[in-house]
């Protein structure tokens, strides 16, 4: 607090206008009164610890939790992932995959277009392990389209996302060089 007060006089030396000093009285009230309700909650709490400990000495009963929630819409609710996205077959992701009709042609890099357990539909790509990936193009009749193929999910051993400037990440360079290693 008394540091608060001190920073309070020397800012007040340097705003000139009335609406900022209107306004930085307002901040500093805010902050104090969110320090007292702080202090309360702390005191609070520091009660609340002493009444449990208190009550769980005296009563041997068992603890029931105080409130629960069960609604029908928490049911429908999708989990709620921290950190990264995990790596798994979503829409939009690329993956590596090994799939004999294309022994030749190594890293097989592929964006995921449709995706079930048995078959994922796919869209090729092309590059290296060093160069950008962009999207492969397969001739009709005369109308170019993109190189779509229904592939086995099980073909697919890695998914990742490429880089801003199209280039396989790290984590995949490694895992493609893991895997030929192993089974090439």
């Amino acid at each position: 607090k008394v540091v608060a007060g001190i920073q309070n006089e020397k800012i007040q030396g340097y705003i000139h206008n009335q609406e900022d000093k209107q306004w930085w009285e307002e901040l500093t009230n805010i902050r104090k009164s969110e320090e007292e309700n702080f202090e309360q909650q702390a005191t609070n709490n520091r009660i609340f610890e002493k009444l449990e400990k208190s009550s769980m000495n005296l009563n041997p009963v068992q603890q029931v939790p105080v409130a629960t929630i069960s609604t029908e819409e928490n049911k429908e609710m999708p989990p709620v992932r921290f950190g990264k996205r995990g790596r798994g077959k979503n829409v939009g992701d690329f993956c590596l995959a090994d799939i004999p009709k294309y022994q030749g042609e190594w890293p097989q890099v592929a964006r995921v277009i449709k995706t079930d357990p048995i078959t994922t539909t796919v869209q090729w790509y092309k590059g290296s392990m060093t160069k950008t990936w962009k999207p492969c193009n397969k001739r009709t009749g005369r109308t170019i389209a993109a190189w779509t193929e229904m592939i086995q999910t099980d073909s697919i051993f890695y998914y990742f996302n490429l880089t801003p400037m199209n280039n396989l990440p790290k984590d995949a360079k490694d895992a493609a060089y893991k895997y030929s290693e192993e089974f090439l």
